[in-house]
Formats: structure tokens, sequence, C-alpha cells
């Protein structure tokens, strides 16, 4: 912006999915993780307890109790992330309404694919201008409104309009349904493909980022923010050449 080289008079968010260092079993019922945190504790006691055996070194004895400890730590983790998994759950109206989180990485979620399968991931948001530098930044939102959903095989009497704001929706969440009827909107979103799609494939293509190896939110979250200033700095560099 300093040396005006982006313009952010319009921005383009797109996500990207990465898939999450966890595997499919490792989600877990509430019923397993409480039976899990039972054992965990048993076993932290057990491990604190041998510490003071004099043939352990205090390396080891350290090492035995921090293992323990991430285990204990990661299953309390998933327990607490179960009420916002059982929600996602409800509100999509998945046919397995029993909620599962992963003991290995609880901030994972299993997500449809690229190529349609289901694994654990990280869906990433980026949000890039759509002038020529393509700089990451952060916007007023266009994304396309949900189609109305009816569980009666008729459709409903009146149709409902999507672009209408709903009981219960924000004042940002309304604006936007509003916004998106617009022949202006419908036009301006069609930019989205040609600049935040771009950058999700240069982040899966040539910066590692199909899947990442961290665990947790906040490295997740880390590692996208390297890859924007990685990325920025590249960009920067050819809009100033």
């Amino acid at each position: 912006m300093k040396h005006d080289l982006i313009d952010l008079h319009r921005v383009a968010q797109d996500g990207t999915r990465i898939r999450a260092s966890a595997g499919a079993a490792s989600f877990r019922s509430g019923e397993t993780l409480e039976r899990l945190m039972r054992s965990a504790r048993a076993h932290l006691v057990e491990v604190t307890r041998a510490a003071t055996d004099p043939a352990l070194t205090a390396r080891h004895a350290a090492t035995m109790a921090r293992v323990a400890q991430d285990r204990l730590a990661r299953l309390e983790h998933a327990l607490a992330e179960l009420p916002d998994v059982a929600a996602i759950k409800k509100k999509s109206g998945a046919k397995d309404a029993t909620p599962r989180v992963s003991t290995t990485d609880p901030d994972a979620r299993v997500m449809k694919m690229a190529d349609g399968g289901f694994r654990p991931a990280f869906n990433v948001q980026l949000a890039t201008t759509t002038d020529a530098a393509r700089a990451i930044v952060g916007v007023t939102l266009y994304a396309p409104v949900p189609k109305p959903r009816s569980k009666a095989s008729e459709p409903p009497d009146p149709p409902i309009d999507p672009h209408q704001p709903k009981p219960g929706d924000s004042d940002a969440v309304a604006a936007w349904r509003v916004r998106m009827g617009t022949d202006d909107a419908k036009q301006i979103y069609k930019e989205r493909a040609a600049t935040a799609e771009t950058v999700n494939a240069d982040a899966k293509a040539h910066r590692g980022m199909a899947a990442t190896a961290l665990r947790g939110l906040d490295k997740v979250t880390g590692t996208a923010c390297l890859f924007a200033l990685t990325y920025n700095i590249l960009r920067f560099i050819t809009v100033s050449a």
C-alpha cells in the first residue's frame, strides 16, 4: 500500500482444504473419549509414581510424564470440541448424528475433499485483491447465498427468496443476502475464480499446503500466515519489477 502497488477496492475470498495430520480412525464418540480420558488419567498417576524409581533417569521420567500429560490434554480438548461438532452435524442434517472428534488433533474436522472423498482437514480462508498485484489481505463479502432447503416433496408456497433477510440474521448477514441478489454483486462474484482460486492453487502446488504435518488451529493458522507472507513478497517483487 505504501508503494501504491495494490488496490483494496475489491477483494476475493476463497477457501482451500488442507489435509490434517490425523487419521480417520482417530475420531471417537463422546462415550469412547470419556473412557479413554479415565484411562489416560490413571496412566498419568502411574507415570508420576514411577518417576520416583531410582532406576529411571530424570530425563526419561520427564519424557514419560510429558507424553502422558499431552495425551490427557488432547483428550480433554477433544471432549470440549464435541458440542461444536454436534451443532454442525445437526445444522447440516447429517445421517450419522453421532459427533466424533479426533484424539490426534481435536481441531481437525472431516471434510469433503476435491476428489470427493472425506478426510480430516482444515479449511483455510484466503482473501486476495482482484487487481494485478493479487496480494493476500483481509472484506465486504460476496459469496453465493445457499438455496433454501425443503423437507417436503413440494416446493414451499410462496417460494422462499434466499436474498431476503431471515429471522435471526445479524445485520451483516442480512446485508449480505440482499447484496447478493443484485446484478452488480453477481458480476463482481465472477472475478473470484481468476484471483482467489489461483492463490489456492499456488499454495498447494508450489508451497506444500496440500497437507500439513502440524496439529491444532494455531499451528495451521501460523502456516497459512507464513504462506501469505511468502506469497506477498513474491508478488511484490513481480509487480514492482
